[in-house]
């Protein structure tokens, strides 16, 4: 990555779990390698661009990423997901991952050693990457190495909630994602976001929304 259009000699390497983060217009050159796998987002509003200007002012345009990290690893899924990729997304799931990603860079660049947070963030990730399959808080406590009863004090004191609650939130946030951005039947939603049958996945869904899933999609 080379600032002021500058090419040669003197070009800033962005890394592996690294954020190439700049103001559209600025004078930035970048080139990336042919086997790179990476993502990019257009942030918008005053808010996103506020915020950017102020990482970029104090850390530079090279910024560290957690890819552990929840909104990370959600991002990567939805970038990889079937019948997503390339689809605009509607406001509030938009608003939604922006606030979270914007979160975890300005996180990521305090630099502050909590075992407790990593922790969580571990956890939370690891539920986020099987949330396909039928796992639950024990799962995710012998991933990371705690125990459940520790896990869960972890989760209610630093998020106010229990990891179950907090997993059967993500199901639906993921359900959500599918739900408006692809054709796919309500059964495989439901089935690649961890429920176990169509009419429970409905259900849930009703209870989190107000409205079905397909009153959702119109």
């Amino acid at each position: 990555m080379w600032q002021q259009g500058v090419v040669g000699d003197h070009g800033v390497p962005v890394p592996a779990g690294s954020c190439l983060s700049f103001i559209f217009g600025e004078a930035v050159t970048y080139a990336a390698d042919p086997e790179w796998d990476f993502v990019y987002i257009n942030l918008c509003g005053s808010a996103a661009l506020s915020m950017i200007e102020e990482l970029t002012r104090h850390h530079g345009h090279v910024l560290p990423v957690n890819l552990a990290q929840p909104a990370v690893v959600r991002l990567i899924d939805l970038a990889r997901g079937p019948g997503v990729r390339h689809q605009r997304l509607g406001l509030a799931v938009s608003a939604r991952i922006a606030g979270d990603l914007l979160m975890t860079l300005a996180e990521g660049c305090q630099g502050v050693q909590d075992p407790e947070r990593d922790c969580i963030d571990a956890a939370c990730a690891y539920l986020i990457r099987h949330l396909a399959r039928p796992i639950d808080v024990a799962d995710a406590a012998a991933e990371v190495g705690v125990s459940r009863e520790h896990l869960t004090r972890l989760f209610r004191r630093r998020l106010g909630v229990a990891p179950a609650s907090w997993l059967r939130r993500e199901r639906l946030r993921h359900a959500e994602l599918l739900v408006r951005g692809s054709r796919l039947p309500l059964q495989e939603v439901a089935r690649r976001s961890g429920f176990a049958t169509a009419s429970h996945f409905v259900q849930a869904f009703r209870r989190q929304h107000g409205l079905t899933p397909g009153h959702c999609r119109g």
